[in-house]
């Protein structure tokens, strides 16, 4: 019989790293991430708790990481099927490895819809399957081609994040990305951009905007862990101007950056 949650109910958190030379990027954020989703779905968990956990997910990582992708999610086995409970076992947390190969970058093409605000229900750091449960409906539909991705926006079109990757736009060499909550994911990169000190912008500001002026910007970009900054092509029927590579350099220097540390 199976017991997984994650097959129940579509509950679980997982993250999606980049490998490089064998080396997961990042990867205490990546861990740090993980375990307060988890405490969050299945806890409160104590410290030792979490240690342990920390300590199993460590120990199991995957030795011959030849791919240059791994993916983590963490389910939780429940032998009660119940989808609400009292308490959670730490030790019956579930981790499964994935690697594979992400193939090669291309430039997002992104449609907009509207949703509701998640802020105030959910945490920012809480990286579950919600976004991806989505896009597929919305491919399934019709909405989506194959080589489009969803924007969230909400009710009033403010802009919150994509199917898969934080978003970012350039104005006036200006840098602007919409703030963290339950509607906007804090994402690593994300972080990682927005703490990188001698990038090429005049002003970095995280304030909300909508679609309309996201549409007006010189420059659409989206960032996350697993594929870095990944250029915007098209929003709906607008289309961007796709920069330079030298435009770009920062992400490399915070590769690098990572890779010697």
């Amino acid at each position: 019989m199976q017991t997984n949650r994650s097959f129940l109910y579509g509950e679980s958190v997982f993250t999606t790293a980049m490998l490089i030379n064998g080396r997961v990027l990042f990867f205490s954020s990546h861990l740090e991430r993980l375990l307060k989703g988890a405490d969050f779905l299945w806890g409160p968990f104590t410290a030792n708790e979490l240690a342990a956990l920390q300590e199993r997910i460590i120990s199991f990582l995957p030795k011959d990481k030849v791919s240059n992708s791994l993916r983590i999610t963490l389910s939780y086995q429940d032998q009660n099927r119940m989808i609400l409970r009292n308490h959670f076992d730490c030790h019956a947390i579930e981790i499964d490895y994935l690697a594979f190969d992400k193939g090669s970058k291309q430039a997002a093409k992104l449609k907009s819809i509207q949703t509701a605000d998640e802020q105030i229900l959910l945490p920012s750091f809480l990286k579950n399957s919600r976004r991806a449960q989505q896009t597929l409906t919305y491919f399934k539909s019709g909405y989506l081609s194959n080589s489009e991705s969803l924007l969230f926006c909400g009710p009033e079109d403010e802009v919150f994040e994509s199917s898969w990757a934080n978003i970012f736009a350039v104005k006036n060499n200006t840098l602007y990305t919409p703030p963290c909550g339950g509607s906007v994911l804090s994402g690593i990169m994300r972080s990682k951009i927005l703490d990188y000190p001698t990038h090429q912008f005049s002003e970095v500001k995280e304030e909300t905007f909508d679609l309309g002026w996201l549409k007006s910007c010189d420059f659409v970009f989206l960032t996350n862990a697993l594929w870095g900054v990944i250029p915007v092509q098209k929003i709906d029927n607008t289309n961007f101007n796709l920069p330079v590579e030298e435009f770009f350099k920062f992400e490399k220097a915070i590769l690098d950056e990572e890779i010697k540390s």
